[in-house]
């Protein structure tokens, strides 16, 4: 279970803190550093699980969420 603080969103009924989606299904970044993440659930409430795993592009290098782009981080 992901328990961060600031804005809600829900996954598949699993509530995930501190994160905004993307105009993705599976992509979302960090309210705070605005680094990109790949978040998926299964189930729901206490019987669900999540995976959580940063956002590579295809130079193998992390990636940050700026000006409504998925820009790399250099």
């Amino acid at each position: 279970m992901l328990m961060l603080t600031a804005c809600d969103q829900n996954i598949n009924g699993i509530e995930i803190k501190g994160f905004t989606a993307i105009e993705d299904e599976f992509l979302y970044y960090a309210n705070d550093t605005h680094i990109v993440y790949y978040i998926t659930s299964y189930g729901d409430g206490r019987r669900g699980f999540g995976f959580m795993s940063p956002y590579y592009n295809n130079n193998g290098k992390m990636c940050k969420y700026e000006n409504r782009s998925i820009v790399e981080i250099r």
